[in-house]
């Protein structure tokens, strides 16, 4: 009985893989593709997670995998042809084919390459090989080098076919062609690729995201992305998809406060995801306002209301934004970062911020929309990841993850620039030599700017992230940070009785301190009141220019020390040869049954 349950199974499970395709050939080889058959010879992954031709002449290929459809069916795919097509170098994309022989079949494809630069989508209907044209699409579209385009096809069941298509890496689909056709029936069949190609074009066919199945229902509202002003009456609204017409274009749909009001006019950007509302009224700089979006919707009739928060910003000029932090020599496998903090009391918007390094050249230019609000930090990073594993990340909302130029290890420059300003905002001449000399050993320790008032390239300005922090700071205040100068070196003792018993209420002792200038190193022994020593609290600790040190009331041993008089013993220094020595008394306390 058992036996005649799992044959069964077995021999149906095919059916079942096969009902629906969906592959985006991420972390996958040629090889893994089992249910795909035909010319796979002539195919690849490529690294970048794409089915991509590699023939070895000239010729043509065609590859096919079993689909089992419904009458209501939804088919995706992006493709690539790294050339202007022609009727020598095409491709055709079979959305259903009664046989594994593609160009002999009965059903349907779409076709890409003809003479001329006219190219475009045209769907046909094929039997036994006999074609005709039902429909095609814009004119020109994928006439160029290079044809690329995402498409999605809807075939609804009373045989109503709905094609939609983006070009040039737009990522929003949109109708092109609708056509009526139900002669041929569509069940089980096979979904194909067959591509027609000179020796030159043998490699330049790329293919990613195919889905074929039952329609897929959007049931998610619209994400409102990002909101920015363009300038005083001008806001630009971006969705992660394409909003209705009925909604993004009603004015009452957008309300801002603070005596804006409603919008005069609501317009679309290039993409219908993309909305610019216009008001009569001026914003004033330095103001935060509050932006209202009612019952926005997509084209699946998803509905949001959102409340966002907009800033007014300003144009960046010269010292607004300084470099408060930069690591260079990170751990194996971890990643470099730089922190940027806002000085200048405004909203400045990012967008277009060129972060350079003047040694090698190279840069990275800021593509999205991030306001820096004033006293912001912002750290970025290439691998965000990464940066997590190996530090504290406080303020995980002031950490973003974004190219950035390539530092060396020993010393370089990091740089701020503005498309338009004649000088940097910001440069840092950054040297490994600027880290504290009791450090044996800087990979992977991030120097901070102590002072973001104080002039960038001033050597003493820079300090060594402390071990106390874990070495770095990103996206929040330095560990070495002070905006105010510091006379003398304070320790003191906020309590000097505690009680180690696990009670919750004075279970540690806490030795603050404030030293004249980062980059003391410290020590710090516990002596009971003959003389012994206790505990080593720290040794050799690079200090900033405040924090603290806890005692819990434990023994070198690790047992709880005895009730008592205890001197904690200090020792600080600093490169400069200036030492000094402190000791302060605690009563280590304990309950009485």
């Amino acid at each position: 009985m058992h036996f005649r349950f799992i044959l069964i199974f077995t021999l149906i499970l095919p059916c079942f893989l096969t009902a629906q395709l969906e592959e985006n050939f991420d972390g996958i080889n040629i090889s893994d593709l089992t249910n795909w058959s035909g010319d796979l010879d002539d195919f690849i992954v490529n690294d970048d997670g794409q089915l991509q031709l590699l023939a070895l002449e000239k010729g043509v290929s065609q590859i096919y995998t079993p689909i089992t459809l419904t009458e209501s069916t939804e088919w995706q795919f992006d493709f690539i042809l790294d050339f202007a097509p022609s009727s020598s170098n095409q491709l055709r994309v079979y959305l259903f084919a009664d046989t594994e022989d593609l160009p002999e079949s009965s059903g349907y494809f779409l076709e890409i390459g003809e003479s001329g630069s006219d190219d475009n989508l045209k769907f046909f209907r094929q039997k036994g090989g006999e074609e005709e044209l039902l429909g095609e699409g814009t004119m020109s579209s994928v006439g160029f080098d290079p044809a690329e385009a995402k498409v999605k096809v809807i075939r609804s069941n009373n045989g109503i076919w709905s094609f939609f298509a983006s070009y040039d890496g737009n990522q929003f689909v949109q109708l092109e062609f609708e056509v009526a056709e139900s002669e041929i029936e569509i069940s089980n069949g096979y979904f194909g690729i067959f591509c027609k190609y000179s020796e030159t074009r043998k490699d330049k066919f790329f293919f990613d995201n195919i889905y074929a199945g039952d329609v897929l229902v959007d049931t998610k509202p619209p994400e409102l992305v990002s909101a920015v002003f363009l300038d005083l009456t001008k806001v630009r609204l971006v969705f992660n998809e394409l909003v209705s017409i009925s909604s993004a274009l009603n004015i009452s749909t957008y309300f801002m406060d603070n005596d804006i009001g409603n919008p005069i006019e609501a317009s679309f950007g290039e993409f219908e995801n993309e909305v610019i509302i216009d008001f009569n009224t001026t914003a004033i700089e330095g103001t935060i306002y509050q932006l209202s979006i009612n019952n926005i919707e997509d084209l699946s009739g998803n509905k949001i209301t959102i409340d966002k928060i907009l800033f007014v910003t300003s144009a960046i000029t010269a010292g607004d934004i300084v470099i408060n932090e930069i690591l260079f020599d990170p751990y194996p496998g971890g990643e470099d970062f730089v922190e940027l903090y806002n000085k200048s009391g405004k909203y400045l918007d990012l967008s277009g911020l060129i972060l350079y390094n003047s040694d090698n050249e190279r840069s990275a230019v800021v593509n999205a929309n991030i306001i820096l609000s004033p006293t912001q930090y912002l750290a970025i990073t290439s691998d965000l990841e990464a940066l997590s594993k190996e530090y504290m990340l406080l303020i995980p909302e002031n950490v973003i993850e974004h190219q950035l130029p390539a530092w060396n290890n020993a010393g370089g420059n990091v740089s701020l620039l503005l498309e338009g300003l004649e000088v940097p905002i910001d440069s840092y001449d950054y040297d490994e030599d600027d880290h504290s000399q009791w450090i044996d050993d800087t990979e992977g320790v991030s120097l901070e700017r102590v002072n973001p008032q104080v002039e960038t390239n001033i050597e003493s300005n820079w300090q060594s992230a402390t071990e106390q922090s874990g070495y770095a700071t990103p996206g929040y205040k330095n560990s070495n940070f002070s905006a105010e100068i510091i006379d003398e070196t304070v320790f003191s003792l906020e309590k000097k009785t505690f009680s180690p018993d696990g009670d919750g209420f004075d279970d540690i002792l806490e030795i603050k301190y404030r030293v004249s200038t980062a980059g003391f190193v410290l020590n710090m022994r516990v002596f009971d009141d003959r003389g012994h020593l206790v505990n080593t609290l720290t040794t050799n600790e690079i200090l900033g220019q405040e924090g603290s040190v806890i005692w819990d009331g434990t023994t070198d041993e690790g047992t709880i020390g005895k009730m008592g008089i205890y001197v904690i013993w200090l020792e600080y220094f600093n490169t400069e040869g200036s030492i000094a020595h402190k000791k302060l008394s605690c009563v280590l306390a304990k309950q009485l049954n």
